[in-house]
């Protein structure tokens, strides 16, 4: 199988969870850091539009959004998978991946401390209105603060219900599972973040079963990351030439019939579809060769040579039509 390459920056919440799974996992893997706002000159190298991050290639298949990029790394690396066996903790994997997700990340958000560095940059700051449609400052965060503290504890009260019962992990297993990366992530990012705003609302006397599976979490990512090996820092030319030297890690790739009537071979766009410029700004024209009831696959070529490459993205909060 060929080497993952993770794009994604310091700091980003969603790096730090493929980064979670992938320490767990022991998978080995390089990264090519990238700027936390656009325009990313790496990635023109590969003719990549898209705006989000992170992503990971293996081989010169490129997946994005960590939905999708959980299930191929479950599916591509078989041994010791995270994900649940049974199909009633599937469901639930996958109905808490959607929570944390849809509603507990923006929660969290508003408690980043107002001192961050990134919080007084006036490109970040445009950047991000661009992204969301909305203020990303010091003053939207203290507005928003009283809000997120309550919705939080409406999070916290979930997972301290379930976890009251004593069980170490979600789904009451002998480690952490993709159901736990789902449900922790968020907190332990803003967790690891020094001056965070958090309170004593949700504090570890107020939500004691929720609070000590967090500390597991983040004991087991470090033992893990700890005996796990060094991972490589590339540049965006050692990683665009490791990706067109490799070959294609998945080799079947099919075109089912679908609503969207598209055919193999049409020239479309996939975009993004859950921000306010994705549709306009980060669209990857290419190729269909691929089209299921969960996956879009796109062949583009890489401007760094002739090379072609493949973007895979999940259904879920992506479009695909034909290009105009």
């Amino acid at each position: 199988m060929p080497r993952i390459v993770l794009f994604s920056y310091p700091g980003s919440p969603w790096g730090a969870k493929v980064i979670s799974y992938l320490s767990l996992r022991g998978i080995e893997y390089s990264e090519c850091c990238q700027p936390m706002t656009w325009p990313r000159p790496d990635l023109q190298l590969l003719n990549i539009q898209y705006r989000r991050i992170p992503f990971i290639s293996i081989g010169k298949d490129i997946y994005y959004d960590s939905s999708l990029i959980f299930e191929k790394l479950e599916a591509l690396y078989p041994q010791q998978p995270l994900g649940a066996k049974e199909p009633s903790g599937k469901t639930l994997e996958k109905l808490v991946e959607k929570w944390a997700e849809g509603s507990l990340l923006n929660s969290v958000m508003n408690l980043l401390p107002k001192s961050l560095p990134f919080l007084s940059d006036s490109i970040f700051l445009a950047d991000r209105k661009e992204l969301w449609g909305k203020e990303f400052s010091p003053d939207a965060l203290e507005k928003g603060l009283t809000k997120s503290l309550v919705e939080i504890r409406e999070h916290f009260a979930v997972l301290e219900n379930l976890l009251g019962d004593g069980r170490q992990w979600l789904l009451d297993s002998e480690k952490p599972g993709l159901i736990d990366i789902h449900a922790a992530f968020c907190f332990d990012w803003i967790i690891n973040i020094p001056g965070a705003q958090i309170n004593e609302f949700i504090s570890a006397s107020a939500y004691p079963f929720t609070w000590r599976w967090l500390d597991r979490y983040r004991h087991a990512i470090a033992a893990s990351q700890k005996q796990g090996a060094a991972i490589t820092q590339l540049t965006g030319h050692d990683a665009t030439n490791l990706i067109l030297e490799s070959d294609f890690a998945e080799r079947a790739v099919t075109v089912m019939d679908d609503p969207t009537r598209l055919q193999e071979g049409q020239v479309v766009a996939l975009y993004r579809i859950d921000d306010m410029s994705s549709s306009v700004k980060h669209r990857d024209v290419g190729r269909l060769v691929g089209l299921t009831p969960h996956e879009t696959v796109v062949a583009i070529k890489a401007k760094a040579s002739d090379v072609e490459i493949r973007v895979h993205a999940p259904r879920w909060q992506f479009e695909v039509e034909v290009a105009l």
